[in-house]
């Protein structure tokens, strides 16, 4: 009786040793590279999990998922791992020149002397380049596999980026003058209104305390106005280093206006909602806040009161007119958001003291349109 050749070829024990080894770090890689790429600004933010007590693990649920499928597809095309060793070979070249690039690169910042960066490039390139010249005859063996799979990656990544460079550009903002603060105390201590909370604390991408964006100031004083005792402005900044965790604060009224940039390591688990808490209570301690409980929260239990994180997320306006090019980027990139996780996952909030709003970008105002009446 003939055999039956395996579908898939069994490896010895030293090659599944060295399998097991390659993909342990290709996944702590493929981590590392996606975290950088969010903090970046490259990618949307996928949910990250610090899962030990040992500083530096990190697991990203979405692309432990996207890995095994791609590695079941791709058993499943090659079948064999002698098959393999096209795409295997020239991903490994295109890596190696990355690297001499990115080197070079840091070489330049750290301004060493130019005579010793050519040097250094040349010598490393002209290894490289004569692996990529010997291995671009595995193009058509399946090498072509991993060229659709980096384009596909860096597509992705490009439309991202520009598309949210485009979405900043459409964000108005305005100066925190002095005539805008006293109409935020004013409103705080109007007592006419009811108080939406003790604290409104907004998420803002901006890091100084002299502007705001224009639709926060509309999320508090569009009716129905957003009465609260403290308003807080925090700006998240995910820093260079690592384990940072630091604070500024600036009041800019006593008890009424504060703005908080909060600085994060990007190895540490931002815990948004713990630290604001940590935040208010030292500034209680220190005697740059004060919180007077009024006679309907006489009973309250909280030291500082109550809280909501009011998080605003932006869509396209039908009152648009874009070009095909442009309205097919845009849209693209609100799509890739669906892939991301929402504010509240990515900052730590809890859910239970999140407000939702929703507020409409204008990239182009579509052309005046006449309405004929009969």
């Amino acid at each position: 009786m003939l055999s039956r050749r395996p579908f898939i070829s069994l490896p010895s024990s030293r090659h599944r040793w060295a399998t097991v080894i390659a993909s342990q770090a290709l996944i702590s890689g493929c981590f590392t590279l996606v975290n950088e790429a969010i903090r970046l600004g490259l990618w949307p933010r996928n949910r990250v999990v610090f899962p030990g007590s040992i500083k530096g693990q990190m697991y990203i649920p979405f692309f432990n998922w996207f890995l095994m499928v791609a590695c079941i597809l791709m058993v499943l095309h090659f079948r064999e791992s002698k098959n393999m060793e096209a795409a295997f070979g020239l991903s490994v070249t295109l890596t190696m020149l990355i690297t001499t690039f990115l080197i070079t690169l840091y070489l330049k910042i750290r301004k060493v002397p130019l005579i010793a960066i050519v040097l250094i490039t040349s010598l490393f390139l002209a290894v490289e380049m004569s692996f990529l010249i010997a291995n671009l005859q595995k193009l058509h063996e399946g090498g072509w596999i991993m060229l659709v799979v980096g384009g596909l990656l860096t597509g992705l990544m490009l439309i991202w980026y520009y598309g949210k460079t485009s979405q900043d550009k459409l964000i108005a903002r305005t100066q925190l003058s002095p005539l805008v603060l006293q109409k935020l105390k004013d409103l705080s201590t109007n007592s006419k209104i009811r108080n939406h909370a003790t604290n409104l604390i907004y998420l803002t991408s901006s890091d100084s305390p002299d502007t705001i964006e224009n639709r926060v100031l509309d999320s508090i004083f569009q009716a129905p106005a957003k009465r609260a005792d403290i308003y807080w402005f925090l700006h998240v900044k995910v820093t260079d280093e690592p384990y940072t965790l630091q604070y500024e604060a600036s009041a800019l009224a006593i008890n009424d206006v504060y703005h908080v940039v909060l600085h994060i390591g990007f190895r540490i688990e931002p815990k948004v909602d713990l630290f604001f808490r940590k935040i208010a209570m030292e500034l209680m301690a220190k005697g740059e806040l004060s919180y007077e409980k009024s006679e309907e929260r006489k009973y309250d239990t909280d030291d500082f009161g109550d809280y909501r994180f009011v998080v605003a997320n932006s869509f396209l306006s039908y009152d648009n007119n874009l070009p095909y090019w442009r309205n097919f980027l845009i849209k693209s990139y609100y799509n890739l958001k669906l892939i991301g996780v929402k504010e509240d996952v990515n900052f730590g909030l809890d859910a239970s003291n999140v407000i939702w709003e929703r507020y409409p970008l204008v990239f182009a105002k579509a052309d005046q349109i006449t309405l004929v009446r009969i």
